[in-house]
């Protein structure tokens, strides 16, 4: 997905040009990680009023048919292409989640679906849940963006459940720079995870997000 990335954007995230087409005839498998990321490239395409269109995508091919199973189409072609197209239970749709229903989503929809398809109760699946909000948390207070796209898949035969949550915004190494002017990428990710490191001056919590978030992965 970089590299599709620097064939659109420049390294300041600006279209490199002015219509662009998706062609979908090629596509044979995506992962929930691919599915978030194209949809913030058309979201960051029609902020910056980038004209796009889909083609090909009417091909029937696995790829495709999960991409429309997953409201890929519906959102951004404006309806679904195949006739059986369905929502599988084994995932959340994609969601373009606004910073203000992220609490909302996450304790009424993300949340109960994990725990039916992992079989656990929320209390057990605390630490999750606290280190998914620490990912909402991060898109409100350092991206710069107001929306975070959210996809999640079940894979029951090899027991994982994969999340992606990703937004369009400044990232962190350029969050970052705005307290730390020279720090390299690796310096700024690195001081990111150093606990009480903060780029904001007033934020509840501030300096513990990624911490948190490593401590409880490294916990489960």
């Amino acid at each position: 997905m970089y590299g599709l990335v620097s064939e659109i954007f420049d390294e300041n995230l600006d279209a490199r040009c002015s219509s662009i087409v998706f062609d979908f005839d090629h596509l044979q498998f995506i992962e929930p990680v691919g599915v978030v990321i194209l949809s913030n490239i058309i979201e960051s395409l029609k902020k910056s009023k980038v004209k796009y269109s889909l083609q090909n995508h009417n091909a029937r091919t696995i790829a495709n048919k999960y991409l429309d199973d997953a409201g890929f189409f519906r959102t951004y072609a404006g309806k679904a292409v195949f006739p059986d197209c369905h929502k599988r239970t084994t995932t959340i749709p994609l969601r373009l989640v606004a910073n203000q229903d992220a609490t909302h989503f996450l304790y009424a929809e993300l949340m109960p679906w994990i725990s039916q398809e992992v079989g656990l109760s929320d209390d057990s699946l605390a630490a999750v849940r606290t280190s998914i909000e620490e990912v909402f948390h991060n898109i409100r207070d350092h991206s710069g963006v107001g929306v975070g796209c959210v996809f999640a898949q079940h894979f029951p035969n090899k027991n994982q459940i994969q999340l992606a949550i990703s937004d369009f915004g400044r990232g962190i190494p350029t969050s970052i720079r705005t307290v730390k002017a020279d720090a390299t990428d690796q310096e700024a990710l690195r001081l990111a995870c150093q606990e009480g490191f903060t780029t904001k001056s007033n934020v509840r919590n501030r300096g513990a997000g990624l911490p948190n978030l490593m401590r409880y992965s490294s916990k489960e």
